[in-house]
């Protein structure tokens, strides 16, 4: 009887507290249902992630060409001023009076062009040159490797245009090549110096703004050819576009001798569009 009495305590109290945790648990999702988390929507955007650095850089230009006199004669006669921007068909200097024009194209002129000569990329670009400046024979020349009867009428009528002998034939040194405009940055020779073929008569650089970052090498990975980059000049808040178009290749030893990693450096170059 004793043991049976107390089995039934037992069942009671495991009732009582099974019973009491029960309410409890429906008690606080009652609270919960009458007190809603106030809840609201977002857009989500994806994008890309960017990494933004700032680097000192030299401000300059483009480019370096040296323009070569190729031309027979006795004298320099004239010469550009420094500084000065020349076009196709602009005069970049003189040998005994004659003119010597701009042309463009990477080749430099290593031959008399004229009928009868083997063909070659040389005489595609001095028909470009021709028909850029208007020279096209009436429509009827086109650039090609060969030097046609057009090319030779073309010659001709820039020859005529120049107040010079209509030969019909370009010789080595009639003319100074360069791969587009270029900018005056020295003058080499003199007026009045001895025409000496194969002398300097002025360095030079394309007209496009460029700028040159030296870039610590750890930091090199951020940046890569045809990235857009913001330039911003020496008064700190004119800004303009430009694009990373080279990476050296060469690293220099960092200046500071008390540097950590004796990390060198790399030059980046960017220029505005």
């Amino acid at each position: 009887m004793k043991r049976a009495a107390l089995a039934g305590v037992a069942v009671v109290v495991v009732a009582a507290i099974t019973l009491l945790a029960f309410a409890r648990t429906g008690s606080h999702g009652a609270a919960s249902a009458s007190s809603p988390v106030p809840v609201s929507t977002a857009v989500v955007a994806r994008t890309d992630l960017a990494t933004t650095i700032q680097a000192a850089g030299t401000l300059g230009y483009a480019g370096s060409y040296e323009l070569v006199n190729q031309a027979a004669g006795r004298f320099i006669t004239a010469l550009p001023a420094a500084g000065r921007v020349l076009a196709r068909g602009e005069i970049v200097y003189e040998v005994d009076g004659t003119a010597i024009p701009l042309f463009y194209g990477p080749r430099p002129m290593w031959r008399d062009l004229g009928a009868g000569i083997t063909p070659g990329p040389d005489v595609a670009q001095l028909d470009d040159n021709l028909i850029a400046l208007g020279f096209d024979d009436g429509g009827r020349l086109t650039a090609s490797d060969q030097f046609t009867a057009f090319t030779g009428a073309a010659v001709r009528a820039w020859q005529r245009a120049r107040g010079i002998a209509a030969t019909g034939v370009v010789r080595t040194g009639d003319v100074v090549c360069a791969p587009g405009p270029v900018r005056i940055a020295s003058v080499a020779g003199a007026v009045g110096a001895p025409a000496r073929p194969g002398g300097v008569i002025a360095q030079a650089t394309s007209t496009a703004r460029a700028v040159d970052v030296e870039l610590p090498v750890a930091q090199e990975y951020l940046v890569h050819i045809g990235d857009d980059v913001t330039v911003t000049l020496a008064d700190g808040r004119t800004t303009t576009p430009g694009v990373v178009f080279a990476i050296g290749t060469a690293a220099a030893t960092a200046a500071n001798p008390n540097s950590p990693n004796g990390s060198g450096s790399g030059g980046a170059g960017g220029g505005p569009g």
